[in-house]
């Protein structure tokens, strides 16, 4: 039932236009409304216009559902979860699990930071089936920070949170220390490295070879936990060369130089210098003899070797020939004018004896003749 006196309310103080057009929204379905209208100028707002009317539509009912296809909207790709470091001293291992929520990931991307630098991409993308991820060739006792971004169809998702950690540092080598031989038994002692790495030392492990056949090391003992090994002596007489690694929960350090650690063995004794011998000059060719030790050791000798030098250019020796199993030798003569200077070694099973004296021996060639 239509009411008067009626109450007005101010739907719109100034509609920002002349025009003579205006439209309201959000009103209730099935309801009756009136409305007036003033001009205003910018001496003020004049008089209301006389009233006009109208009823909004009745809401739509459904006396059955009514199927709707709802498409759903396209999404970005979540955030990975659980990124994890693990380092050695020149590698991080890197895993994660699918993000929990988001659209479909197509692939992963990485991203590294090295120290204070800025975060850069990490190679090529990653397959969307890949859930770990080797970097390598890093340097050691360096601090590496890595993010991760899941894509999609739309783009990269946001960045993981942050995986910190630091490359490990391998022990150094072992300090120099002696190698004895007494009872049948060696007894081989060292120093600690003076850098044990990111870890402490935890044990070490003993190497050996035979220097005169050629011999790879064979390993003599694994877990060390001294800086002394006793075992028994090598079973046969030659040069033997024992080798100390450090390790440590970071990894195994190097090998230590048998030469420079003073852990050469000799078993037997090498034969002494050779005789006194001759070089001729024939044909283009240099005969060079000379007379078997006096002294052989503790075996027989087994072969010689030969080296020479240009006198007058102070050069070093040059070997000439390795494995000679007689008392002459016989070679291309030298192309260039001088005195040259040959040496011979007596070897046995022990190992090699003293290189003989050019000028006592008779080995020194003078060209031209």
């Amino acid at each position: 039932m239509d009411r008067t006196p009626r109450t007005w309310v101010e739907v719109a103080a100034d509609t920002q236009s002349a025009a003579r057009r205006w439209t309201e929204d959000g009103l209730a379905a099935d309801t009756p409304y009136r409305y007036r209208v003033s001009a205003r100028n910018s001496a003020g707002v004049g008089v209301p216009s006389s009233e006009v009317g109208g009823r909004t539509r009745p809401q739509l009912r459904l006396d059955r559902p009514v199927p709707y296809p709802l498409t759903a909207l396209p999404q970005a790709a979540g955030i990975p979860r659980a990124l994890t470091a693990m380092a050695t001293h020149e590698s991080v291992t890197l895993t994660w699990t699918v993000p929990a929520a988001g659209g479909t990931v197509t692939g992963y991307r990485l991203w590294r930071q090295t120290g204070a630098e800025a975060f850069a991409i990490l190679g090529p993308d990653l397959g969307a089936d890949v859930l770990i991820f080797r970097d390598t060739g890093l340097a050691a006792g360096t601090v590496y920070c890595y993010r991760l971004q899941a894509l999609s169809a739309q783009g990269p998702g946001p960045l993981s949170a942050a995986a910190r950690i630091g490359t490990t540092v391998l022990p150094g080598p072992v300090g120099a220390g002696s190698v004895h031989l007494v009872g049948g038994q060696i007894t081989l002692s060292w120093t600690a490295p003076t850098a044990a790495g990111s870890s402490a030392v935890t044990h070490y492990r003993v190497r050996r070879r035979r220097t005169s056949h050629g011999q790879a090391y064979t390993l003599q003992a694994t877990r060390v936990t001294d800086t002394r090994h006793i075992e028994a002596a090598p079973p046969a007489e030659g040069i033997w060369y024992y080798s100390v690694q450090a390790v440590s929960a970071a990894g195994t350090g190097p090998w230590s130089n048998p030469e420079l650690s003073g852990h050469m063995l000799w078993i037997g004794t090498p034969p002494g210098g050779v005789g006194r011998g001759t070089v001729r000059l024939a044909g283009g060719q240099v005969t060079l003899s000379w007379i078997a030790p006096t002294a052989v050791g503790s075996s027989a000798v087994t072969h010689y070797r030969v080296r020479r030098r240009r006198a007058s250019h102070g050069q070093a020796y040059t070997l000439r020939a390795e494995h000679v199993t007689g008392t002459v030798h016989t070679e291309a003569a030298p192309t260039d004018d001088g005195t040259w200077y040959y040496s011979v070694q007596a070897v046995n099973a022990a190992g090699p004896g003293p290189w003989s004296d050019p000028g006592p021996s008779g080995h020194v060639l003078v060209l031209p003749t």
